[in-house]
């Protein structure tokens, strides 16, 4: 070696080597006359393995000149100290593998931490993106704190110590999160503050401490797994990569197991139990080192005697070798590359969405797979640290992470023609390894955990795995320059985790939001180039090679991806203003318009090439926006109903919306909402009164009065109804004036005109034209004008009969003053306050308005200001109506409970629940304390909670369902033995019918079959009081009876039913436990569907009669088929012997948690696996 400059030095790049000056002193001469023969003895301070300035031995290693005196070369080496040299290859790699371990049960707890604690203060704060945003950005924070602390007390304290201390605060501050989670109960949120500013107070409050304690254990390990080894790279790479494991184990067993199995503080209890058991290793190491130093003291003490001369202190000169610059340098890398893993971990979960939805599985399986891609790189990068040249390897390593982020659009692309039932050959290996990871072994059925996270190793696997080479290399560089090792990796450590903080910020409240997922992806893949041509070696061709070909094919490509002629077009506009600097106005404006143009154009080219490089699917011209919780697109199409948008959030048509009639409900679930406001509404005996003028025929009129309207006085009288007023009958109050037909045509004529596709000729019964009433001439047309034809009975129009002419005609009539009392009558009497969980579409809400039109208190909690705002521009809705303006943005929790606490708290007639999907269900809104807040917010006699969600209410059949056969009920094979004729009475040909007096079991007949065959089935957990019944009807046919005692043993095995409408079950308890009166209704018209269906829970504070609802506007026929009730209170009775509540909550109330979800425990998404599952296919 040569040591005449300070830039050979910083060639030394082994962590076992330490450089010393010494002073010129009285010796003199040459330094290989003074070289040290012996072991010298160096007066050090602060080491990191020692705590405290102490005299240690060494022998010299090399030796030489500088600044007249010796330069010195020692390897760091006591009993304390033993390396592979001392203890052998072997000891050294269980003591890396100790290291390792305590690492990944460190992260293990700090995901498991992490993805509970979202669940745990959900009763404060709900689930929105501020929640998770919260959780992650205070936890990362909490880690970076500590991370920078551990570092720093790794070079004052002994490693064991340390550990044993941090362990015991670890395990100590988690389990205080549950006493601070309780205590946080008592604060309510200032109306001061917003909720993200509460969300990140409470989070704070509860976990930034545990996150601070768990943040320092990493530095601490990763200092003391240096301090016994010379491979840095390789030991580096090693923590960090069993630090990443431990992530992966932590999310996949929390996600997957834990919070299905276990409530949410038994899970953080267990986590601090499991942190304490770690502690006690290191506490009993350092019981055992203290037990050993006393016996060696004496000897230690001698040896040290028979040294001659004084310790010598030398000056270390580790910190001119790696400067703060260069430090500052290295943590810039690692930062730069954490912000890039968390924006493509979050765009994940964006794009994921269009195929696979947002549920626990999606979220835990991107985690999971990123955390494993770390992982994986973690290690490749910690062997290629101590092969090649860290400044050349960074360059390649930042430009093949760039290059597998781009791939992520075309693979993403490409994963949405894949099917779970046929998976592609690139996809077959990774679906076998997902089976073994998740299930323990292969199976022919794909599950859907399995193909969640097969399609999500395979797009983010390859990107996160490249980025995870990278931090282990900068590790080890930052290392070749410094002494330090503790501070050094902490600072790593804390810079990664800020630039995790940064990345989660930045993505997920900001970049997603403003420019789209494919451009998330496309400036990822360019930082990641840039920062790799800065790191690239000075004089290597690879630094040219990324700055002027690879970033410029980004740049392209890139535009292709992501660019539209609406977002180019401000940019036009732009370069239109610097082009027309200097000209006069006029010139100006139409240069900018030009450029405006331009913009469009290109916008327009590239997205045409992105669809042709199959980068991009998107339709030019549609709707599309892409929010922080969905990517929204808005469809024209149409069908019977006419032209028509539906409003699509991700991959799921959420509403309709029909502009010619913007309150048309075209889901079934919507006509259940209806019919069951409706008949809850007339149900009221509320009393509404108006006064009624005279005019002509008064008299004759009101002696017609239907019963429940009644008029009193006289002159000036009161009309009066007590309930409400359905739409019918104010058409029979109507025909009670010989005017009445007249006003009823005009109305029809007014509806079917105005729309937009009107084909310029529509008739309106009209059997007789009133005395009183004359068409005026204007109007009075027989080619382009309306015209009355007593011949045909009809009223006929050839123009459109807009408001005001409909209500200049409705005047015509002496009687008019009839017709507004009736209206005013019947306003009146349909008053309701709502509020809607949910807006979607906000068709319902615009029901509410149109049907319900007397000041209505309309009040919607929605959750993605990004759907209001594609509703408003796309779909109708007034930005200055009613709804719009009492329309709240933000988690609905949050909202319910921010209605509590006002001091004029509101009770509702009606509270609509339309934030379920089958993809995405806030499993925050389903538990026993929000339905319990929900009914505090109702009318205590009258208030209705109306929710709809979907699940598979499954059916058990005889013979057994042979899908290779048909779909179809009709291709299946009959039962071989004829059925009692009690269960057939009321079969139909080629329907499931249910049989009177068995609730829940179902005959189908086969059509033109003789004899006549059937096909016999049993839905949900049969009873046991129906089982026995049946036993009894049938005990006579043994054959029968096998057979039925077969379908009940089979309805109770989860394998036959796999585990199909649990969430039902388990819904309907909870509502249960909280309302006195709770009804199930199906979508479908007949008995539920055997697949995905959806289901109307309606929960009441009293009673209701559901009997007989076509009469409650027409709107739907089909009465529930499952229902609990308290008290009937004298209400129109529903036949119980078809009331199937034991069927369908029969497994859920043999739960150990007996069905009941709360905040504790909620495994909503375990529950739903099947609905996932059946929606995919």
């Amino acid at each position: 070696m040569t040591w005449g400059n300070s830039s050979s030095r910083s060639s030394i790049h082994d962590p076992f080597l330490s450089v010393y000056h010494l002073p010129a002193g009285p010796t003199g001469g040459a330094a290989a006359s003074r070289l040290p023969s012996e072991p010298v003895t160096i007066k050090q301070k602060s080491h990191p393995s020692y705590g405290s300035e102490r005299s240690l031995r060494f022998p010299v290693a090399n030796a030489g000149d500088y600044d007249g005196g010796l330069f010195l070369v020692v390897l760091r080496r006591d009993e304390r100290m033993n390396t592979r040299e001392t203890r052998g290859r072997g000891s050294a790699i269980l003591w890396l593998i100790g290291c390792n371990l305590i690492v990944f049960g460190s992260n293990v707890c700090i995901m498991v931490l992490e993805l509970t604690a979202s669940r745990l203060l959900a009763h404060h704060i709900g689930q929105s993106l501020y929640t998770w945003t919260g959780v992650i950005g205070v936890v990362l924070a909490g880690i970076t704190i500590g991370n920078y602390i551990g570092g720093a007390l790794a070079d004052r304290f002994g490693h064991f110590v340390l550990l044993a201390i941090l362990f015991l605060l670890a395990s100590a501050t988690s389990a205080a999160a549950l006493m601070l989670d309780g205590w946080m109960v008592q604060f309510v949120r200032p109306e001061s503050i917003g909720w993200p500013i509460w969300v990140l107070c409470v989070v704070s409050t509860i976990f930034m401490v545990p996150a601070i304690a768990l943040g320092t254990i990493s530095p601490v390990v990763a200092s003391l797994a240096l301090s016994r080894s010379r491979r840095t790279g390789f030991t580096v790479g090693n923590v960090y990569a069993c630090a990443a494991l431990g992530s992966i184990v932590g999310t996949f067993l929390a996600g997957f197991r834990l919070i299905d199995e276990y409530g949410t503080r038994d899970i953080i209890g267990g986590t601090a139990l499991a942190l304490l058991a770690m502690g006690v290793i290191p506490t009993l190491v350092v019981l055992v080192q203290l037990v050993r130093r006393r016996g060696a003291s004496s000897t230690t003490a001698a040896s040290d005697g028979s040294v001659a001369g004084e310790p010598v202190e030398l000056q270390d000169l580790d910190g001119e070798q790696g400067t703060w610059k260069f430090l500052m340098g290295c943590n810039l890398m690692v930062f730069m590359t954490s912000v890039c893993i968390m924006a493509l971990e979050l765009s994940a979960t964006r794009l994921l969405a269009h195929h696979i939805g947002q549920s626990l599985y999606t979220w835990t399986s991107v985690i999971g797979v990123v955390l494993a891609g770390i992982t994986i790189g973690n290690y490749i990068g910690g062997m290629l640290a101590d092969q090649f040249n860290h400044r050349r390897t960074l360059g390649w390593l930042f430009l093949i992470a760039s290059f597998h982020c781009f791939l992520v659009l075309w693979f993403d692309q490409a994963s949405s023609d894949w099917s779970r039932t046929d998976p592609p050959a690139l996809l077959s290996p990774m679906v076998w390894l997902s089976q073994w990871v998740l299930e323990g072994g292969p199976s022919e059925q794909v599950s859907w955990p399995v193909w969640v996270f097969a399609q999500v190793a395979i797009v983010y696997g390859p990107p996160a795995a490249a980025m995870g080479t990278i931090s282990p290399v900068v590790a080890a560089l930052a290392l070749s320059r410094t002494n330090r090792t503790g501070m050094t990796v902490g600072n790593v450590y804390a810079w990664g985790t800020l630039g995790s903080i940064i990345g989660t910020f930045l993505a997920g409240f900001w970049l997603i939001d403003f420019f789209g997922t494919r451009a998330l992806v496309i400036m990822t893949a360019a930082l990641l180039g840039i920062t790799g041509a800065v790191a690239a070696a000075p004089r290597s061709l690879l630094r040219p090679a990324i700055s002027f070909g690879w970033l410029q094919f980004l740049l392209f490509f890139g535009l292709a991806a992501a660019a539209s002629d609406a977002a180019l077009e401000p940019v036009g506009g732009v370069v239109g203003r610097l082009v027309a600097i200097g000209q006069d106005s006029s010139e100006q404006v139409e240069k900018i318009e030009d450029w405006r143009g331009i913009g469009r154009r290109v916008g327009r080219g590239f997205h045409d090439l992105g669809q042709k490089l199959a980068l991009r699917n998107d339709e030019p011209g549609r709707y599309e926006d892409e929010s922080n919780y969905s990517y929204i697109t808005v469809v024209e199409t149409s069908d019977e109903d006419g032209d028509h948008k539906y409003l699509k959030l991700d991959k799921l048509v959420h509403s309709y919306y029909v502009p010619n009639n913007p309150t048309l409900l075209k889901y079934e679930y919507e006509l259940v909402y209806a019919a069951v406001t409706e008949r809850a509404r007339k149900g009221w005996q509320v009393d509404v009164s108006i006064p009624l003028p005279e005019f002509p025929g008064r008299e004759a009129v009101v002696a017609g009065l239907p019963g429940g309207v009644s008029f009193s006085g006289s002159g000036g009288g009161q009309l009066r109804v007590r309930g409400t007023l359905l739409p019918g009958d104010r058409d029979v109050l109507l025909r009670l004036s010989p005017s009445g037909a007249w006003w009823l045509a005009l109305e029809e004529l007014h509806r079917k005109s105005v729309v937009d596709d009107w084909n310029g000729f529509t008739p309106a019964d009209l059997e007789k034209l009133p005395e009183e009433v004359t068409i005026p001439e204007k109007y009075n047309n027989a080619d382009q004008g309306i015209e009355y034809h007593p011949n045909l009975g009809a009223l006929v129009t050839k123009m459109v009969i807009d408001m005001p002419i409909r209500d200049e005609l409705i005047r015509l009539a002496p009687q008019h003053a009839w017709y507004q009392a009736v209206n005013d009558l019947f306003a009146r009497s349909r008053r309701v306050s709502t509020m809607f969980i949910g807006g979607g579409g906000f068709v319902f809400p615009r029901w509410i308005e149109a049907n319900f039109p007397h000041d209505p208190v309309i009040d919607v909690a929605e959750l993605d200001p990004a759907v209001l705002l594609a509703v408003q521009r796309e779909m109708g809705l007034d930005p200055d109506g009613l709804i719009s303006r009492s329309t709240r943005l933000g988690d609905a929790r949050n909202y319910v409970d921010d209605q509590i606490r006002r001091p004029d708290r509101p009770q509702y007639d009606f509270i609509y629940g339309d934030a379920f999907n089958d993809f995405s269900v806030p499993w925050h809104l389903t538990t026993r304390e929000f339905t319990g807040n929900v009914r505090k917010l109702l009318h205590p006699q009258k208030g209705v909670y109306l929710v709809n969600i979907i699940d598979i209410y499954p059916r058990i059949e005889e013979p057994p369902r042979d899908t290779s056969i048909s779909t179809y009920d009709s291709e299946q094979k009959p039962l071989p033995v004829p059925l009692p004729e009690r269960w057939t009475a009321t079969a139909v040909d080629d329907d499931w019918v249910g049989v009177p007096g068995l609730p829940g079991v179902e005959v189908y007949r086969f059509a033109e079959k003789t004899p006549v065959e059937f096909r016999l089935g049993v839905r949900g957990s049969v009873p046991d009081a129906i089982r026995q019944r049946m036993k009894d009807d049938v005990a006579d046919n043994p054959a029968l009876l096998k057979i039925v005692e077969d379908l009940c043993r089979r309805s109770q095995d989860p394998k036959q039913t796999r585990d199909r409408g649990h969430f039902l079950g388990s819904y309907a308890l909870t509502v249960a436990k909280v309302f006195p009166n709770v009804y199930l209704f199906s979508s479908e018209e007949g008995v539920p569907h055997r697949s995905r269906d959806t289901f109307v829970l309606i929960a009441s504070n009293s009673a209701l009669d559901l009997s007989d609802l076509s009469r409650a506007g027409g709107h739907w026929a089909q009465e529930p088929f499952a229902w609990e009730e308290k008290e009937r209170e004298g209400k129109g009775p529903i036949p119980e012997a078809m009331n199937q509540w034991e069927s369908v909550t029969g497994w859920a109330a043999k739960t150990w948690w007996k069905g009941i979800l709360t905040d504790d425990f909620a495994p909503v998404d375990r529950l739903l696996k099947p609905v996932f599952i059946e929606q995919d296919d």
